[in-house]
């Protein structure tokens, strides 16, 4: 699920609520601010989702922060997985069970030494955030761009050992490349910085990167296009049963496709939906999105 939460206005009881009655595994919001945060927490998003990695605020960031949560503890965490002119882009890392129902040590984006996410569990239990380990060194390049890579005894193990295939993990994101409004320059580097994630390495042909937010964008967009050129399949798109139009909230007609759940190969959505949550601007999204 997605939800640009408009400057932090969303109603934090509405979110919560559809987490719990939709079953949603992954969370990601844009436009989040501390106030918002404390009102999830009040709502009791982490008793549903426990995990959660947010980027760092910053006086450059447009309409406030992303966050992204999680049901399931992640493998890594990283507060921004792609430098793009607009607020960062939090990533968390899950690892796929194995044939035999395990888990297994994950390939991840590092970080600059803060992959272990936000460290504030406060002991109860349900606020137990980030909890990857390791020292990230590591900058890889892309032909696409700069994405952050790991250098860790994860990474490493998830490249296959002696008598074990590699490991599988999908990769998380939550994005919101700034609207046009704010410059067209910045608009297109936004949505085109969005493509290093498919292109990294530690993506490959076998690991899975989602990506989900407001992306300022549809295919009308040149920059949106040239991005599901550069690996990325959008859930509504592939789904194939109409477009899930997202906004503006007030207005049944005439509205766009600003929000999106696009994910590398390997993955079949179903289930798409677009939906109100109170006072924000946007609508969520949802999708189901299963192996193939």
């Amino acid at each position: 699920m997605t939800l640009n939460c408009r400057y932090g206005r969303a109603d934090a009881d509405d979110i919560v609520e559809n987490v719990r009655t939709r079953g949603i595994d992954v969370l990601a919001l844009q436009e989040v601010s501390d106030d918002l945060i404390a009102r999830l927490d009040a709502a009791g998003v982490g008793t549903l989702l426990p995990y959660r990695q947010s980027g760092e605020p910053k006086g450059s960031d447009n309409g406030g922060y992303n966050v992204i949560f999680s049901r399931y503890e992640p493998a890594a965490t990283v507060p921004n997985v792609v430098a793009i002119p607009a607020a960062d882009v939090p990533a968390i890392t899950l690892r796929l069970a194995g044939e035999d129902g395990g888990t297994h040590a994950a390939s991840r984006f590092g970080g600059d030494g803060s992959a272990d996410g936000n460290d504030d569990n406060d002991g109860n239990g349900s606020d137990t955030y980030g909890t990857a380990a390791g020292n990230d060194s590591g900058v890889g390049n892309t032909d696409r761009g700069a994405v952050n890579t790991a250098n860790s005894t994860a990474a490493s193990t998830a490249n296959g050992t002696a008598g074990h295939a590699p490991e599988r993990t999908v990769t998380f994101c939550s994005a919101h490349p700034k609207s046009p409004m704010r410059g067209c320059a910045d608009w297109s580097a936004g949505i085109l910085g969005l493509r290093a994630i498919a292109g990294a390495k530690v993506i490959g042909d076998r690991n899975i990167a989602v990506v989900m937010g407001d992306l300022n964008s549809s295919t009308d967009h040149p920059s949106f296009r040239a991005l599901l050129k550069g690996g990325f399949k959008d859930a509504s798109l592939t789904q194939g049963t109409g477009p899930h139009l997202t906004f503006p909230s007030w207005l049944r007609w005439p509205r766009i496709e600003l929000d999106h759940i696009l994910f590398t190969r390997g993955l079949k959505p179903s289930g798409v939906e677009s939906f109100v949550v109170k006072y924000t601007d946007h609508l969520a999204l949802v999708a189901t999105l299963s192996l193939r």
